[in-house]
């Protein structure tokens, strides 16, 4: 069976596709905050949203960090709320800055 459509003029039009920030992020509504330049000497908190085994994975994140910036200074996620509904409260984002957190690492996977 031959292939038609490779003749038809209406397959052979320009397509337009529009492509969405798959961050859900809306240009210009929310803004990112400046990446840190180095981690070394800074303090980073975590948040757990409690979906996936974060007893076992930042422990790891924690080590591998380490490792790499030993002046880096991590707070444990078990310090702050843990929970998807916990950590979205206004409440924590003050509790991290209080806490002198200057970056978070949120997780986990679901």
């Amino acid at each position: 069976m031959k292939n038609e459509s490779a003749n038809d003029p209406e397959m052979k039009r320009p397509v337009t596709l529009r492509v969405r920030n798959p961050s859900g992020m809306v240009a210009g509504i929310l803004a990112h905050a400046k990446r840190l330049d180095d981690l070394n000497g800074k303090t980073i908190g975590e948040l757990s949203n409690g979906m996936w085994e974060d007893r076992r994975t930042f422990p790891v994140i924690r080590e591998a960090l380490r490792k790499r910036f030993p002046d880096l200074k991590i707070i444990p996620y078990t310090e702050f709320p843990v929970g998807s509904e916990q950590i979205d409260q206004e409440g924590v984002v003050e509790q991290l800055l209080q806490s002198g957190c200057q970056a978070v690492i949120v997780g986990n996977a679901a």
